[in-house]
């Protein structure tokens, strides 16, 4: 393998730093995005409807504490999704095309919004991130901003 130490991707010769924060290339360079304050209005929530998948056998295989009962969790994310839409925030549903793994309902552990845009995070289980990317940016959002 050749020694890239000193190559412009690494910091060598010819490297060219950013001119500017990201923050002040947003609207500009990259897409809006963010939130600016962690007490602001919500705006859109992304949500997965858990389901039968959480009727496991084996709850600690699945990464789970306990047995969950799958009608009461439904139920609850039923009540959460309407208080959310209630107040006028709107909704995303991930919906996977395949069968969901028991833990994801946990689509707020995958990423974080920053003033800079969505900071993707990868779950400890299986890897799942694929069924958050479509509801998250798939319609007209952006997970994280993109060159115009």
């Amino acid at each position: 393998m050749p020694d890239l130490t000193d190559a412009a991707a690494y910091g060598g010769e010819h490297w060219s730093p950013r001119t500017a924060p990201r923050r002040d290339e947003i609207g500009r360079l990259w897409a809006r995005c963010g939130i600016q304050d962690e007490w602001g209005p919500l705006r859109a929530v992304l949500l997965h409807r858990p389901g039968p998948e959480l009727a496991v056998p084996d709850p600690d295989a699945a990464q789970l504490l306990a047995p969950v009962d799958p009608a009461r969790a439904a139920a609850e994310h039923d009540a959460l999704a309407g208080a959310f839409r209630e107040e006028g925030v709107l909704v995303r549903a991930v919906e996977p095309a395949g069968a969901p793994t028991p833990n994801l309902m946990f689509c707020a552990d995958l990423f974080l919004m920053t003033p800079e845009g969505a900071l993707l995070g990868r779950p400890a289980s299986q890897p799942q991130d694929p069924r958050i990317g479509a509801p998250a940016g798939g319609r007209g959002r952006r997970v994280t901003p993109r060159r115009r």
